[in-house]
């Protein structure tokens, strides 16, 4: 099981590892963890060139991604899914003006 939060049995996810610091609150520590992870990335994109309305979003999507890139590597013990996803998320990137 995850160390975290429980879920995908033999994995490691970030947000449920923090979460379990909080074994009262899994759910607040894993929202709160995750949207200051956001808010801080989004401020590191905008500074990069992103515009402000797509910052959030991509911030989200950046996140999730990892998270799940994570997941599925160390699952398959291959760093395929991982540098698949890093690809697709840097083209997006490339995509926004400034960067």
């Amino acid at each position: 099981m995850c160390r975290g939060c429980g879920s995908l049995r033999g994995l490691f996810c970030l947000l449920g590892f923090f979460a379990r610091y909080h074994p009262g609150h899994r759910r607040i520590a894993l929202i709160g963890c995750r949207r200051s992870w956001q808010s801080a990335l989004a401020e590191v994109l905008v500074g990069g060139g992103v515009p402000a309305e797509a910052a959030e979003p991509f911030a989200t999507l950046l996140i999730a991604a990892s998270e799940g890139a994570v997941a599925l590597s160390r699952a398959e013990q291959s760093y395929e899914p991982f540098d698949a996803v890093h690809q697709v998320l840097r083209e997006q990137a490339r995509g926004f003006q400034g960067i």
